[in-house]
C-alpha cells in the first residue's frame, strides 16, 4: 500500500536518512508512485520481431494492455491463455494488446512467440531486466507484470492477472 509505505517513511527518524535500506525504500517508493493509476505512462520505444519500431504514443486513441513477460518465466506463461482470450474477445474494439518481452537473446524471444502462438504485439529492446530502462520507467520488481493505459496514455490500471484480464478490459473498453 502506497500510502501506508509513504506514512512509514515520513516515520523514520531524520538519523536513519543516511541508511542504505531507508534509501532504497524511499527511491522505491518515489518509483512507484510514478507508475499509479492517474499517471502518465513511459512513452516506450521498441522493435518488433521484424525491426518495425514503436512508441507508445504511436496508439494515442486507444486503450493499450501492456503486459511484460520473458522467455524465461514460467507463471508468464500462465498468464497466455488469459491475454489470449482477451484478445480474441476483444481485438476488433478500440483496445491494442502488447507483450513486452525481458529478453536478452533475440533466438530465445522468437523461438518462445512462436511456441506460445502470441498473436498481438511482441516487442523488446533485448536488453533484459539488467539493463533494460522499461524496468524503472514501468518501477518492475519482477515478472509477469502489466499496465492498461487509456487513450490518452495514462495507467489506469497495473498488474491485471488470470480472469480479471478479460473481465476489467470487457468492462473498459466498450467500443
Amino acid at each position: 500500500d502506497l500510502d501506508k509505505m509513504g506514512k512509514a517513511l515520513a516515520g523514520f527518524d531524520a538519523s536513519l536518512n543516511s541508511n542504505v535500506f531507508v534509501a532504497e525504500c524511499r527511491d522505491n517508493w518515489e518509483k512507484e508512485k510514478k507508475v499509479q493509476p492517474g499517471q502518465p505512462a513511459y512513452d516506450f520505444m521498441l522493435s518488433d520481431i521484424d525491426g518495425k519500431v514503436y512508441k507508445l504514443s504511436d496508439f494515442r486513441g486507444k486503450y493499450v494492455l501492456i503486459e511484460f513477460s520473458a522467455s524465461w518465466c514460467g507463471w508468464c506463461k500462465k498468464e497466455i491463455p488469459h491475454i489470449r482470450k482477451a484478445y480474441e474477445h476483444l481485438k476488433d474494439r478500440n483496445i491494442v494488446f502488447i507483450t513486452m518481452m525481458m529478453d536478452t537473446e533475440r533466438e530465445q524471444w522468437i523461438r518462445d512467440m512462436k511456441r506460445e502462438e502470441i498473436g498481438w504485439l511482441c516487442l523488446t529492446d533485448l536488453k533484459g531486466m539488467k539493463k533494460s530502462p522499461l524496468v524503472d520507467a514501468y518501477n518492475l520488481r519482477g515478472l509477469p507484470d502489466s499496465f492498461v493505459v487509456d487513450p490518452e496514455g495514462y495507467i489506469i490500471r497495473r498488474d491485471l492477472r488470470g480472469g480479471e484480464i478479460l473481465d476489467y478490459l470487457s468492462e473498459v473498453v466498450t467500443e
